[in-house]
């Protein structure tokens, strides 16, 4: 059987992106060379739920307020003139802030607005995205403490986190999730991953939310290495992160940084998604699979001719790879009569 990819050629490979994996598959990786095309599939298969200790973070950065439902938006009604009607009782006025001009509202002004239908509300995108989340790992992972919810990046640095609960079954219809009581003027991740860290004795699958860029990303790399280095040395279980991102200023470099990050290690903390193009809430665990467990006795790859181009006689572990030749284009995975397509090169 051909080798897993090492995480240095995960970072040089393609990932096929959600919409364009087959169902059955969790990720599919390729790597073209002048010899072959190395390709890495993860089969959606679970780990099993015992023992597994889960928590979410939220990102509770200003930025966020928009998300939370707490952010203003202007409708066609706020015309020049109801502008101009406020700048004349003091409502609005211009102030000027490290070299810039721009409009200070005054609590009255917005009140105004809100009241008249000429500013509403922003949706609360990020409560029911959590809502399913927690359930999800409710259901499927959690060992039955329940899922510890947070929010991070708040307060004047964006250092500081906030506890929101232990969310079990019954919990869950009630909590609210519509931003922390300060939000935070940073975003840094790195003490939400130490809170959640004091677990040193539990498996843990960890999952944080944010909608921008990290101003720790060092420290979390070198964070996330410190971790690998205790599982690896077994003073720690097994610890999965996952970071999610959503709105529309995610920075997609950070995430696919700590997603590929090599940690000296042969052990893989990061994964990533962005929520807009999961396909459904299993992507958020596709890397969390026991890449021993054996699936199917016997499985074949083939091409579109039926040829067969690689075999497993040993079993068909959930995390796989192999090779195709150079230039390649699609596989097809055979088990017994069944048949899954995936293209390549999308």
């Amino acid at each position: 059987m051909t080798d897993l990819m090492t995480q240095g050629e995960r970072s040089q490979a393609t990932l096929i992106s959600p919409t364009n994996t087959a169902e059955q598959f969790g990720k599919v990786y390729y790597l073209q060379t002048d010899q072959s095309t190395k390709v890495e599939i993860t089969i959606r298969e679970l780990m099993g739920t015992e023992g597994w200790h889960t928590g979410v973070a939220i990102d509770g950065s200003w930025s966020m307020r928009a998300l939370y439902g707490r952010g203003l938006k202007k409708n066609v009604t706020l015309t020049p003139a109801v502008i101009d009607s406020y700048k004349a009782k003091g409502w609005i006025q211009e102030v000027r802030k490290d070299g810039k001009r721009f409009e200070a509202w005054q609590k009255s002004a917005h009140v105004d607005a809100i009241k008249n239908g000429h500013m509403s509300y922003t949706e609360n995108e990020v409560e029911s995205l959590i809502h399913d989340c927690t359930k999800y790992l409710l259901d499927e992972l959690e060992s039955g403490e329940g899922v510890d919810l947070i929010y991070w990046a708040c307060g004047r640095n964006g250092q500081e986190v906030e506890k929101i609960g232990l969310v079990d079954e019954d919990s869950l219809s009630t909590i609210k999730v519509d931003g922390p009581k300060k939000f935070g003027e940073g975003t840094y991740l790195a003490p939400a991953m130490q809170e959640f860290l004091k677990a040193k004795d539990k498996k843990q699958i960890l999952v944080f939310v944010t909608d921008g860029r990290l101003d720790d990303l060092d420290e979390v790399i070198n964070l996330t290495k410190q971790i690998a280095q205790e599982i690896d040395s077994e003073s720690r279980p097994m610890t999965k992160c996952v970071l999610i991102g959503v709105g529309e200023s995610v920075d997609r470099n950070q995430l696919e940084t700590l997603d590929d990050l090599e940690t000296g290690y042969d052990v893989d903390i990061w994964d990533q998604k962005i929520a807009s193009e999961m396909r459904d809430l299993g992507e958020i665990i596709a890397e969390l699979i026991d890449e021993n467990k054996i699936i199917a006795p016997t499985a074949s790859v083939l091409d579109n001719q039926g040829n067969i181009l690689h075999r497993f006689f040993d079993g068909l572990p959930c995390r796989c790879a192999f090779e195709l030749p150079a230039g390649s284009d699609h596989f097809v995975l055979a088990i017994d009569e069944f048949r899954v397509h995936q293209n390549l090169n999308l």
